[in-house]
């Protein structure tokens, strides 16, 4: 009996999660389900997905749990398209992981950034069921490159880090590094799929989680945006360029920051890009 309050309680929280708030969902990019499509689906989702696997619960434990889980999802494409990149079935580690789908119809997870490598390039940990649970997230223990995801912020290019103790960094790429690290370190994100670049690392737009406060609701912020805007970042004009319809938006940002010297641009004609900068340690490794 125990068991079964237990459970009948855990349904009514997942079928009530599914409910959200349609202004904070508004907030959060359209690769993810919306409010009406999950407000117009959720009676479909109920009785395909959620009732059967409490049938399989209530019967005989977490073997038909399993079971009915994956009938549930094989015969119910509501249920497929609302856990999408949220369900505890669906657990992508790498890069490598990812169905080509996400990238072709641009779609996105909930992850947790594990690291920030340099100001354009993080690694992030997906975070399967962010919507329904919301439970706190722990820093993984272990190996990065085996459990997370690795991002390119889409659109941006930051002054190059120093690779090794012969190298020097270009100015601002600290700056660049600590900014991005402010926004996203051990932070909760939504990561959009765009591509894949020549080193295999997922293109992507990176927003925070919009945040409830007293005095209403916090925006996500674009971490891509957010670079250009504070000038630790410039736009990235190279081969395979991804804006995901943002460009406008970007140069506005960027030639506000030029106005007023922010960042990078307060080096005027000093400032060496980070395109030239990458052309020259390679020309510079092809000599020694």
């Amino acid at each position: 009996m125990l068991r079964t309050i237990l459970f009948l309680a855990f349904y009514a929280f997942i079928a009530k999660s599914l409910v959200l708030d349609s202004n904070s969902r508004a907030n959060i990019h359209p690769g993810l389900p919306d409010a009406s499509t999950i407000c117009s689906s959720r009676r479909s989702f109920v009785d395909g997905f959620l009732l059967p696997v409490m049938a399989g619960f209530l019967a005989s434990g977490p073997t038909s749990v399993a079971s009915a889980t994956t009938t549930a999802l094989d015969k119910d494409s509501t249920a497929r398209e609302l856990l999408g990149p949220f369900s505890a079935l669906q657990q992508f580690d790498t890069v490598s992981d990812i169905p080509a789908e996400f990238f072709a119809n641009r779609r996105s997870i909930y992850a947790f950034v594990e690291r920030v490598t340099d100001g354009d390039t993080i690694r992030v940990r997906h975070y399967p069921g962010f919507s329904i649970f919301n439970q706190p997230v722990e820093p993984l223990k272990g190996k990065l490159s085996d459990k997370t995801i690795k991002v390119r912020l889409y659109g941006v290019d930051t002054p190059e880090l120093a690779k090794n103790k012969n190298q020097s960094s270009q100015p601002f790429a600290e700056e660049a590094k600590e900014f991005t690290k402010k926004l996203l370190f051990h932070q909760k994100v939504v990561v959009t799929f765009l591509g894949k670049d020549q080193y295999g690392r997922a293109i992507a737009q990176v927003q925070t989680i919009p945040v409830s406060t007293l005095g209403g609701t916090l925006p996500p912020k674009d971490a891509s945006v957010e670079l250009v805007g504070a000038g630790f970042a410039e736009i990235y004009r190279g081969k395979g360029a991804e804006y995901f319809g943002l460009k406008d938006i970007l140069e506005d940002r960027q030639t506000r920051a030029q106005i007023e010297k922010r960042g990078i641009w307060s080096l005027g004609r000093a400032w060496v890009s980070a395109a030239e900068e990458k052309k020259r340690r390679k020309k510079e490794a092809a000599e020694l």
